[in-house]
């Protein structure tokens, strides 16, 4: 019979860089924690990602605060100088939902950096072992590309080889 890990995985890089450290642990038969850090990649270009990201949703703020105070700006003067009812271009409803629209797509972009940023720190999804490191400090790793091998230690099955069946060749 032969035991073998339950649970088994591939660790894959999720952002590109140059790995700038590895965790002792994260070497052949090496044991790590649930959530351990085992490789992180270089972060520097994600961190200005996020910087640049975090500027934007302050402009988008701005820009949305100037908006909101033009569109009441706007309502009292139809209030005072107006016949009937505004139209929404008068109103600025138009120029509000597009300040609103930037403000919404600057935070997602500024969450998309920080997840990106994140992902420079590779952690274990289990608590186990390393079977086999593929990657060291130094190497260029691009999304995808394998770091290491690794299993849980939590639980294991044993396979039983008690009935073998072997083929045969039949001779003509």
């Amino acid at each position: 019979g032969e035991v073998r890990p339950r649970v088994e995985a591939d660790l894959a890089a999720q952002a590109a860089g140059r790995i700038v450290w590895t965790n002792p642990s994260f070497a052949d038969g090496g044991a790590f924690a649930a959530g351990e850090v085992l490789v992180r990649i270089e972060p520097a270009d994600y961190q200005l990602a996020v910087t640049r990201a975090q500027a934007q949703v302050a402009q988008a703020k701005e820009g949305l605060a100037r908006e909101e105070a033009e569109a009441e700006l706007a309502r009292q003067d139809w209030s005072t100088l107006g016949r009937g009812d505004p139209s929404a271009l008068v109103l600025r409803e138009p120029q509000l939902a597009q300040a609103r629209a930037a403000l919404a797509a600057a935070e997602a972009q500024r969450r998309g950096a920080e997840l990106d940023l994140e992902r420079t720190s590779v952690r274990a999804p289990f608590a186990g072992r390393v079977r086999q490191q593929k990657a060291n400090v130094g190497d260029y790793v691009a999304p995808g590309a394998q770091l290491g091998a690794v299993f849980a230690t939590d639980a294991m099955e044993a396979v039983s080889y008690t009935h073998l069946t072997l083929p045969t060749k039949r001779i003509v």
